[in-house]
């Protein structure tokens, strides 16, 4: 998918210390070159430029140090933390012949270069593609249909998010004709950022749901969130949105471009879709049968999505089938484990309209055996976490499943209303607080010839117990 690969300059010392309102600089020479843009310490190594960001565990400017010994070629340091590790930092990048640059904003000097890094690709068409859930499938596809034909780079895994997106930008080099973004955001102003940094020519929403609400506290605010995405549209650009969006005239309104529509009832030539259960979906589009390795009909509109963008980029029939056909689940998401227990591993990310997806299939499969709902916490919900979980409890309880297993502090309350007007129900109820109790009441009821989706937000890490369920 990557094109060739060559190793290529991307900026001069000068360069660099221009695009990125530098403070201060201490460099002897300012002959040294940026190959390559790091901000894990570990992956520096001659000409990269290492930025030190800070973290949610740790900081970058603790491993500058670090940066410098394995041949970093130049840093970028706030002056918070200069003033600080100057008396370190300044000698030892003196003796290897480093640059060291300071400045007020290390997040933003790295949007900075991966703006300016991608303003010399003219001919490069660049696409967006944000979403509530679903983005990273439908940025999955389209990179695989264009990449029959044409050298693409898209964002590895879901590296979509501030400083994803323009770590990514590197990744661009002269011999690619699409790059493809998955640009995520969890917090208001994030996508005018990222769309400032991208540019795309085409951009795409697959949907608006409550991923993330607690920063915005309503759908409306998330839906003109990512309706940035449009935000520097100069009228030649195109617009695509899901044409059964509740809030598609919010998300229409004051797009400086054109505007299409993707779905059932916009994408030229759907003609419905079959559902093969675990074996995953065929969509049916222009007389062809296209048979998906994803399993859910929530996949059939991210189809469609991409059909729809490959179709205006003028990708033929053929090509779409069988790119689409290449598409495999990435690691948890719609991910199939099959063995004594079969797991439908979903546990990547989690929200109220994705687990709600993931549990209607999960009820729609025929199966022989018992099918087991293993639900972990949704992150991110704000003052709206108790209702939203009491709300997913619920609606699991009502489905024709064999047992519902809850597992956080977050369902505690959910599996105590639950427990409280259950008795007689033929679904069974569970709930555990954490891992060591999780793990022992995997090992007493889950059985062989089960059915189990895993479910959670990724902080949960929920697939710690799928080496304990292949051992069942």
């Amino acid at each position: 998918m990557g094109g060739v690969a060559v190793k290529k300059m991307l900026f001069s010392l000068d360069e660099v210390v221009n695009i990125v309102s530098t403070l201060r600089i201490h460099a002897k020479s300012h002959k040294c070159v940026v190959e390559s843009v790091v901000i894990d310490s570990r992956e520096a190594a001659a000409n990269s430029l290492f930025i030190a960001l800070p973290g949610t565990k740790t900081d970058g400017h603790n491993f500058i140090k670090n940066a410098l010994n394995r041949g970093a070629s130049s840093v970028i340091m706030k002056e918070r933390w200069y003033n600080r590790l100057r008396g370190e930092i300044i000698p030892l990048a003196e003796s290897r012949g480093a640059a060291v640059i300071v400045v007020s904003d290390p997040l933003n000097a790295l949007q900075q270069l991966g703006k300016m890094y991608l303003k010399r690709f003219s001919s490069l068409v660049k696409l967006g593609i944000t979403g509530s859930s679903g983005k990273t499938t439908t940025k999955e596809m389209v990179a695989s249909v264009l990449s029959l034909n044409s050298h693409v780079v898209a964002n590895i895994k879901n590296l979509n998010s501030e400083i994803g997106v323009p770590l990514t930008a590197f990744r661009v080099n002269s011999s690619h004709e699409y790059a493809v973004f998955e640009m995520g955001t969890n917090h208001p102003g994030e996508m005018s950022v990222l769309a400032n940094i991208v540019r795309p020519k085409l951009g795409l929403i697959t949907n608006i749901g409550k991923a993330h609400i607690e920063y915005f506290n309503s759908k409306e605010a998330i839906a003109a969130e990512k309706a940035s995405l449009f935000k520097y549209f100069s009228g030649k650009e195109t617009a695509f949105l899901p044409d059964n969006e509740v809030l598609l005239k919010q998300l229409k309104r004051g797009i400086n471009g054109r505007v299409l529509f993707f779905g059932a009832k916009s994408t030229a030539g759907y003609g419905g879709y079959k559902d093969r259960g675990l074996d995953g979906i065929t969509v049916h589009w222009e007389g062809l049968p296209i048979q998906l390795s994803l399993y859910g009909k929530y996949n059939v509109l991210n189809a469609l999505a991409a059909i729809s963008l490959a179709v205006e980029l003028g990708v033929s029939g053929k090509d779409i089938k069988e790119g689409l056909e290449m598409v495999q689940p990435l690691f948890g998401r719609s991910q199939i484990v099959r063995g004594e227990v079969t797991v439908l591993l979903d546990c990547y990310n989690s929200n109220p309209d994705s687990a709600r997806k993931a549990l209607e299939f999960l009820e729609s499969v025929k199966w022989p055996g018992r099918k087991i709902a293993l639900l972990g916490a949704m992150y991110e919900l704000g003052a709206q976490t108790e209702t939203e979980h009491m709300e997913l409890a619920e609606f699991a309880n009502r489905m024709n499943l064999d047992i519902l297993f809850l597992f956080g502090d977050e369902f505690k309350a959910s599996f105590e209303k639950l427990m409280s007007f259950s008795k007689g129900k033929r679904l069974s109820l569970l709930w555990e607080k954490d891992f060591d109790g999780l793990i022992r009441a995997v090992k007493k009821v889950f059985k062989t010839g089960d059915l189990v989706l895993l479910k959670a937000s990724r902080g949960v890490e929920l697939e710690q117990i799928l080496p304990l369920i292949k051992e069942i």
